[in-house]
């Protein structure tokens, strides 16, 4: 959805996070089989990196991101759980557990970025035009959307896009300009 602002892949994005409570440990994190699954003396759980980010940094990420466009606190503090979870390895090992540290540096710093107006696109490129993995960026060119970072959002009366930068969905004045905007995201 992030890179082509596509509302299905948000919907199926959504729908995702929705079943990672069938991976849920009640201590925090996430096993790597589900509750559902095949009956297992012992369910996996592991934290660490090896060549790919672990399972339970992933479900981290994914439940940090979804909170951001949707403003659900339960996922915000299902993702504070699973990098808790890791907290023990991260003070002594911090590279077995580097992509949980990047979610928790993340998470110091999350915003959410609505941009909305059909001329939106000198907007969107302020975004790019850095690596900011901590902004989860929504955007829509026309009316209806369903994403709820985009609710009641909409363009500058005379019709040019706007650009809103919030925290916890408590929102920055909406700026039009790639300047302005610019210095939102980097403050």
């Amino acid at each position: 959805y992030a890179a082509s602002g596509d509302e299905e892949w948000f919907d199926r994005a959504m729908g995702l996070v929705g079943q990672l409570q069938r991976f849920a440990r009640r201590e925090g994190g996430f096993y790597s089989t589900a509750a559902d699954g095949p009956d297992l003396l012992k369910r996996p759980f592991d934290i660490t990196d090896n060549p790919h980010a672990s399972g339970n940094a992933m479900a981290a990420e994914a439940l940090l991101l979804a909170s951001l466009y949707t403003g659900e606190a339960s996922w915000r503090d299902e993702a504070e759980s699973a990098v808790a979870a890791s907290s023990r390895i991260m003070d002594r090992h911090p590279t077995m557990v580097a992509h949980h540290m990047s979610v928790a540096n993340d998470m110091t710093r999350a915003l959410e970025l609505a941009v909305v107006g059909a001329d939106a696109e000198h907007l969107v490129k302020v975004q790019y035009a850095r690596f900011r993995p901590h902004v989860a960026m929504a955007v829509a060119t026309g009316t209806g959307s369903q994403v709820p970072l985009l609710a009641d959002r909409t363009p500058s009366p005379d019709g040019s896009a706007r650009a809103f930068v919030c925290r916890n969905f408590v929102c920055e004045l909406p700026v039009t300009d790639p300047v302005s905007l610019a210095a939102q995201l980097d403050s």
